[in-house]
C-alpha cells in the first residue's frame, strides 16, 4: 500500500487477508499435480486487504498518505469537533468506514405509487368564512 511506505508517522497499518482454505476438490488437484511431479498451484489471498488501521493519535498531519493514495480512499476530514477520553478513541478501521460510506450511498429502493380509486375525483370543500384562505393542500 502506498499510503502505509509515505507515511512517515507510521500510524497507518494494512494487513493482508489470509488465503482461503482449498477446497476438496482443490485439495485433490493438487495431489495429482503433485504425484505428476508439477507444482501445484495454492489459491491466492485476495488482493482486498485483512485489516486498515489508522491511528490519528499517532498522526503528524503531513498529508503524504492523501497524495499518493491512487484510488482517493483518504482524504481531509472538516470534523474540528473530534474529541475522545483515552488513546483508543482514535484508532479508527478505515474498512469499516468506507463500507459505512459506500452503504450510505446506495439509494433505497423506491415505493410503488399507492393506487388510486377508480371514479371522479371529490369535489373540493368550500372555505368556511368569506375571505378566509383555503390551505394549498385542499384547494
Amino acid at each position: 500500500m502506498l499510503c502505509v511506505s509515505a507515511c512517515p508517522s507510521g500510524c497507518i497499518a494494512v494487513t493482508r487477508a489470509v488465503a482461503p482454505k482449498p477446497t476438496p476438490e482443490e485439495l485433490k488437484a493438487m495431489a495429482e499435480a503433485e504425484a505428476r511431479g508439477e507444482k501445484p498451484k495454492k489459491p491466492a489471498p485476495p488482493k482486498a486487504p485483512g485489516t486498515w488501521t489508522y491511528d490519528f493519535s499517532l498522526c503528524s498531519l503531513c498529508g503524504s498518505c492523501v497524495e499518493v493514495c491512487p484510488v482517493d480512499s483518504l482524504g481531509f476530514s472538516n470534523d474540528i469537533y473530534m474529541v475522545g477520553t483515552k488513546r483508543e478513541d482514535f484508532v479508527f478501521d478505515q474498512l469499516a468506514r468506507l463500507a459505512r460510506k459506500a452503504a450510505a450511498r446506495k439509494p433505497e429502493p423506491k415505493a410503488a405509487p399507492a393506487p388510486t380509486p377508480a371514479g371522479p375525483p371529490a369535489p373540493a370543500a368550500a372555505p368556511s368564512e368569506p375571505g378566509t384562505a383555503t390551505p394549498a393542500s385542499e384547494a
